[in-house]
């Protein structure tokens, strides 16, 4: 099933990953920010290929390793939200799968969703930032699980 029939499937948008709901996804919804309020925070984008391809940012990951990895990257950061994009022959199992994964290892999951993406690259990607549409008290306090 290709990611834009996914969405149908319910979504929980103001959910923290680390405090689990009955059922859903514990996502938000990515946004484009101009100007940049933290360009300070490093992005980590993790992009679902389709055929078990991904990658995070630039690195070649396979869904096994996934998990370590993230466990590595955030293991010392204050800040610990991840993007998830999915390209158009990802199904939503694949994305499922991701979002399940980084949610142990994160606080936030942020969807980048093609219409988001598409404002950013029509901009170049100048003087503006990728916003995990995060609760305003998240990135004024240190939060550590």
């Amino acid at each position: 099933m290709p990611i834009s029939s996914g969405f149908r499937y319910r979504l929980l948008l103001s959910t923290p990953c680390h405090s689990r709901a009955a059922d859903g996804l514990p996502v938000r919804i990515a946004k484009i920010q101009s100007p940049c309020e933290y360009s300070n925070v490093r992005n980590f984008v993790v992009q679902v290929n389709g055929s078990g391809a991904i990658k995070l940012n630039q690195e070649a990951v396979s869904l096994a390793k996934l998990e370590s990895r993230l466990a590595e990257i955030f293991k010392t950061r204050v800040y610990r939200f991840v993007f998830v994009s999915g390209s158009p022959n990802s199904s939503f199992g694949e994305i499922a799968d991701v979002i399940d994964i980084a949610e142990k290892r994160v606080d936030y999951v942020s969807l980048l969703t093609p219409s988001v993406l598409a404002e950013g690259q029509s901009k170049a990607w100048r003087n503006v930032c990728l916003d995990a549409n995060l609760p305003p008290e998240y990135l004024r306090s240190v939060h550590r699980r």
